[in-house]
């Protein structure tokens, strides 16, 4: 957070390469991770796409709970949230596409989940140094 207050993105950008996390002790900060690499802990939110809730209120569904599905990544294509343990990607997907078949009546294939629904909101951990 320092650096990218002293420097900018352009700074921090330029000087990561793609895909490295790297926890600086001395200095305090973290850098960025690319969305595309999720470590143990993070945070993920898989979204069911834009449509649903029109869909699924057209089709008369009042309990619309197929939104998205909020996730801690517990690493090996792991994923744990509310509801749910140790599923792949995979399988919270399918969860996800099932709900918006049932709640719209639709049938979206299994190829047109892997194109439209997906995670939209990743935030990794922070570690911070402890307090002296």
């Amino acid at each position: 957070i320092g650096h990218r207050r002293a420097y900018g993105d352009a700074w921090i950008d330029a000087n990561m390469s793609a895909g490295s996390i790297v926890i600086d002790s001395e200095f305090k900060f973290t850098w960025r991770v690319p969305d595309t690499t999720h470590v143990p802990g993070d945070y993920l939110y898989m979204s069911n796409p834009p449509d649903y809730e029109a869909k699924a209120i057209a089709h008369g569904t009042t309990n619309r709970v197929w939104t998205g599905e909020n996730t801690i990544y517990e690493g090996g294509d792991k994923y744990s949230g509310l509801g749910l343990l140790h599923e792949s990607e995979a399988d919270l997907r399918e969860d996800l596409r099932n709900g918006y078949n049932t709640d719209t009546g639709e049938s979206m294939t299994a190829e047109d989940a892997r194109e439209r629904i997906r995670f939209t909101i990743h935030s990794f951990i922070v570690i911070s140094p402890k307090a002296s």
